[in-house]
């Protein structure tokens, strides 16, 4: 695909631990293709992204005025990625997922622009409840033909920068609070624009077998289709994606297979110096137990990590010794990031 393309992953402070395991896959099944974390919220991992050697977006990065001061929060971030992915086509990622082979050979952007998931045909009643409402969508764009499509997940798909109107989104954004027309913020009017431009002839659009969402299988069916670690050679690459159950999985592991998560999860603790599983476990139980707390309580605990590893440095530097005293908070440190 040239040096033009990408990877984008969207996260946040609170699903940052699954985002590293999404870097991870995308490290192990795509190695030298860059990477670009694209964060809401006053969040920014500066040691993370300066070790890996990632690119980065976040709110002060934002070029545009109308999308810095409206695409943030749930369901609209990845939205920025449409008009300001540093690179000109990109595969996004939500952060709840992995990657389970390379998945490139999915997507030809010399024919295609976007390229989404195959999806389902949907019932009015589901299609009101995930992407929008069927009778109000016929105000909001009366030429648009809304029956018969195939709509989808978008925590998965290619794209191509630039070609879809902003003003497109101004418009979502500015009649979304009078209309309430479209369902799971950015999901429904992604959906929209994405089969309304195929059909004006705005977008060349695909619709592939992308992704494997986890909640739409037993764990016991996810368990025997991906196991617990990935082959050399994966045959029918996928990405698997936890779809918004993901928070917290290691707490819902025997609920949930999310085997594939921590798995590479993992890989990163093992490359910050962090080698026994047992320790490997308790740091992601870890995570996601603070993770899933209120997010001012959060915030206090964050503020308070500071003062606590001031007092953990001087406790190991006398308990160790100048030289392993050192080598101790180095890994602390990589840990934390």
């Amino acid at each position: 695909m040239g040096n033009n393309f990408g990877v984008i992953i969207v996260c946040c402070r609170a699903d940052f631990s699954y985002a590293k395991g999404t870097v991870a896959s995308v490290r192990r099944f795509m190695p030298g293709v860059p990477i670009c974390l694209l964060i809401d919220g006053p969040f920014n991992p500066k040691s993370f992204v300066k070790r890996y050697g990632l690119d980065i977006i976040n709110k002060p990065l934002i070029r545009d005025s109308f999308l810095k001061a409206h695409a943030h929060g749930a369901g609209l971030t990845k939205m920025i990625a449409l008009w300001e992915s540093p690179y000109e086509h990109f595969l996004l990622l939500d952060s709840d997922t992995v990657l389970w082979g390379d998945i490139r050979g999915l997507a030809d952007f010399t024919k295609f622009d976007y390229v989404v998931d195959t999806g389902n045909q949907s019932t009015p009643d589901i299609m009101n409840l995930y992407i929008f409402d069927p009778k109000l969508i016929e105000i909001y764009q009366p030429d648009f033909n809304h029956a018969g499509q195939n709509y989808f997940c978008n925590g998965v798909f290619f794209g191509a920068r630039g070609l879809i109107p902003i003003e497109e989104f101004q418009r979502f954004i500015e009649k979304e609070s009078e209309l309430h027309l479209f369902r799971c913020r950015d999901q429904g009017w992604f959906n929209f624009i994405i089969h309304y431009g195929k059909q004006t002839g705005l977008l060349r659009v695909d619709q592939k077998n992308l992704q494997y969402i986890v909640c739409d299988h037993s764990r016991e069916e996810t368990r025997l289709k991906f196991g617990s670690a990935p082959p050399a050679h994966v045959t029918d690459p996928t990405v698997i994606h936890w779809a918004g159950v993901a928070n917290p999985l290691w707490t819902r592991r025997r609920e949930t297979c999310a085997e594939a998560m921590f798995y590479f999860r993992r890989q990163l603790l093992a490359d910050a110096g962090l080698r026994f599983v047992a320790a490997q476990n308790a740091y992601m139980w870890c995570e996601e137990w603070i993770a899933a707390w209120p997010r001012a309580t959060r915030n206090k605990l964050f503020s308070l990590t500071g003062m606590c590893c001031s007092f953990a440095k001087a406790a190991l530097r006398l308990c160790l010794g100048d030289s392993r005293g050192e080598k101790a908070i180095r890994l602390l440190r990589r840990l934390r990031s």
